[in-house]
């Protein structure tokens, strides 16, 4: 006695696109991780427990340092997350360029960070120098920063 097994085409024809379906699903799912990465944002406490405390967010990864640098940059202008921040860039504040150029980074601001210096707890200076820190702390190969406001170098006086 002989037994036959008919396979229904239809049904194995769908349910080889479903299996296609789910590993390029499981695929594109396992790739998306490598897609993004942790920064760490620096911003002043409201009840000063410490100078700055940091917030731990994900961004999208860009190709090329001076790209990931602008993303977190971009980032960082608009303020805290957590309610317990303050905001470290004076309100109004943005980021008008990034160049990553041999180990140096330039940063060009809006004027708004001079001119909007009543909402933020510290000075120009410190602004700078933490903004700094922040930096070498999510792109170690960045060396040096350079800043300008409406494409002009700031000087001395103007953080001091």
């Amino acid at each position: 006695m002989k037994h036959t097994v008919r396979l229904n085409k239809p049904a194995l024809l769908w349910g080889g696109i479903l299996l296609l379906i789910f590993a390029f699903s499981l695929g594109a799912f396992f790739l998306s991780a490598y897609s993004r990465v942790y920064r760490v944002f620096f911003y002043p406490a409201l009840h000063q427990t410490f100078p700055l405390q940091g917030e731990r967010r994900l961004l999208p990864r860009r190709r090329g340092g001076e790209n990931n640098a602008e993303e977190y940059l971009r980032e960082w202008v608009l303020g805290p997350q957590k309610i317990d921040h303050l905001r470290l860039f004076p309100g109004g504040t943005r980021l008008i360029s990034c160049l990553f150029r041999e180990g140096v980074l330039y940063l060009n601001f809006s004027v708004e960070f001079l001119t909007g210096q009543d909402s933020v707890p510290l000075s120009p200076g410190e602004i700078l120098g933490e903004t700094v820190r922040g930096i070498r702390f999510n792109f170690p190969e960045v060396r040096e920063c350079l800043f300008f406001v409406d494409g002009e170098p700031l000087g001395e006086e103007d953080y001091s």
